[in-house]
């Protein structure tokens, strides 16, 4: 659930950052990376603690900072600064890196070792089909929103029309179908806390030494 709505952030964001609110490239990059920093320092820091008070919390709070950013993002118009963006990065980085490594111990914990290999393929194919999935439901709904506001859905046309109010108008019919997405993706990121918060934690398999 939460691969298919960071999946949904990173393919909107760009085009929002860039052709809805005007940044440059570069200044969007920096934007967008305070996700990746965060994600790089939090995610060794809850994998210690993980290890000491088991996984199922630090999930939690992972999902809470992630479903915060979703939240945010909601509230994001044409007018909005950057500003609301990075926060949102700042959470969502922060999130993915306190989920990631108690959700994988979480799955790795209830197995032997020699399905490793096996339970590993399928948490991979999980994550690539949430990553397929979150661009096609954040695609469509941009698509659908635009095409009911009677907006071709192609933001190239906003330097082509030539006048004020079909640009905003364009803008602000992307920002919405962007927006009803991101709705749709805290609802996700909610479900997957009652799950997560409800679910029982298993003591972790008990390894048999061989020499």
């Amino acid at each position: 659930m939460k691969k298919m709505v960071t999946a949904l952030s990173v393919f909107l964001m760009p085009f929002y950052l860039i052709q809805i609110i005007g940044l440059k490239e570069s200044d969007a990059g920096l934007v967008m990376a305070a996700s990746s920093i965060m994600m790089a320092l939090t995610s060794p820091i809850s994998g210690k603690i993980s290890d000491r008070i088991g996984t199922k919390w630090p999930a939690v709070t992972g999902l809470v900072c992630w479903a915060s950013a979703i939240a945010i993002y909601t509230t994001l118009s044409v007018d909005s600064s950057p500003w609301v963006v990075f926060i949102g990065m700042f959470l969502q980085g922060s999130g993915n890196g306190i989920f990631g490594s108690p959700n994988t111990s979480a799955v790795m914990n209830v197995v032997e070792a020699n399905r490793y290999g096996v339970v590993s393929a399928l948490l991979n194919m999980v994550r690539t089909s949430g990553n397929l999935t979150g661009v096609a439901m954040g695609t469509t709904l941009v698509v659908i929103t635009m095409s009911s506001m009677s907006y071709v859905p192609d933001l190239s046309t906003i330097d082509s029309v030539g006048n004020s109010v079909s640009e905003i108008g364009i803008k602000t019919a992307f920002t919405e179908g962007m927006t009803k997405a991101f709705l749709l993706g805290t609802c996700i990121v909610g479900l997957a806390i009652l799950i997560t918060v409800f679910r029982s934690e298993k003591t972790p398999v008990k390894r048999k030494l061989t020499r």
